[in-house]
């Protein structure tokens, strides 16, 4: 499955990154319970922020365009509260990109990113 040329120019920032590995798709498949919004729905990781756990997710069959998802790495799979992993939706690229991409970019180069 591939991804939308608007997802493909993604102009990254850091702390995001683009990925394109299986590992994270496979992860987040563990994770789910059956009552979380992904639980069950294709998704193809295309970014992760490199100072969290945070991927972001490309979603073919929505509920919307982009998902972060900030990956639990419990042991306890899949989570048994559907509130986890925590997950964010985004409507477009540029909606991700404003309200995420760039304060987290802000963040991140002022040193005030996640500890």
């Amino acid at each position: 499955m591939t991804v939308p040329q608007e997802i493909a120019d993604i102009p990254w920032r850091s702390p995001w990154s683009p990925v394109a590995s299986p590992q994270f798709e496979a992860r987040l498949a563990k994770e789910v319970g059956p009552h979380h919004v992904l639980s069950e729905r294709p998704v193809i990781a295309v970014g992760r922020r490199i100072d969290t756990d945070d991927v972001l997710f490309y979603l073919p069959s929505g509920p919307a365009a982009l998902a972060v998802v900030h990956l639990t790495w419990s042991t306890e799979t899949p989570e048994p509260d559907s509130r986890f992993p925590f997950t964010h939706l985004y409507q477009s690229v540029s909606q991700w990109i404003e309200q995420c991409m760039i304060p987290d970019g802000n963040e991140f180069s002022q040193g005030d990113g996640p500890a």
